[in-house]
């Protein structure tokens, strides 16, 4: 299941102290659940790195509730560099693994 959250510039800091602590908790139960499957031996390599960029993401995300309830913009800002590493490598990962979905991320 995809779930997007959209949050409005005028409504800033209110969209990250409602929206998203619901999705974080919904993301660390997916992490939970990931963290419990077995993947075939040839994809175990691949599949801990993507379990590990999903932990950094679900981390991240929860570091940017806080930053938007405080008004954190640097701390916001500074999120941006791994994210994109943590979503990049997943990408990478899923294309290379036939994951075509998890690619649309």
């Amino acid at each position: 299941m995809r779930r997007t959250v959209v949050v409005g510039v005028g409504n800033f800091q209110n969209g990250y102290a409602t929206l998203l602590p619901p999705l974080v908790a919904y993301e660390r139960s997916a992490l939970v659940e990931f963290e419990k499957l077995t993947p075939p031996a040839s994809l175990a390599a691949d599949w801990k790195l993507i379990v590990e960029n999903f932990r950094i993401l679900v981390d991240d995300n929860a570091k940017t509730a806080e930053y938007g309830k405080k008004g954190n913009f640097k701390g916001l800002e500074e999120l941006n560099t791994p994210n994109n590493r943590a979503t990049g490598q997943i990408v990478v990962l899923a294309r290379n693994d036939g994951f075509g979905d998890c690619t649309r991320i």
